[in-house]
């Protein structure tokens, strides 16, 4: 089973986009995806509940990628923020893990 921390972006156990219930079975979605950040994703909290439609969509036609990208970037400045960096220092903490902007 894989282990993963409650998301930082998501509190509610639906749809991040349709806001379909859990009830319509929902796909957990790594909002950074690519070599070894997925792992790094469930570690910070950077996932979102999907359905499967709209997870479908999501991989097959990039429909939301890129806002969940930069929302999961925006997502871990602020938690860094919050510890007390300061906005630069945040940001370069993100760059040194995911080695990309989105924003």
């Amino acid at each position: 089973m894989k282990k993963y921390v409650p998301s930082k972006i998501q509190q509610s156990c639906e749809c991040y986009i349709c806001h379909k219930p859990a009830t319509a079975g929902l796909d957990h979605h790594h909002c950074l995806h690519g070599t070894g950040d997925k792992k790094k994703a469930d570690e910070d909290g950077l996932w979102v509940w999907l359905c499967r439609k709209c997870h479908t969509r999501l991989h097959d036609f990039n429909e939301h990628d890129k806002e969940l990208q930069a929302l999961a970037q925006r997502t871990y400045i602020n938690e860094q923020k919050k510890k007390g960096y300061p906005a630069d220092v945040a940001r370069e903490l993100y760059f040194e893990r995911y080695k990309k902007f989105y924003e």
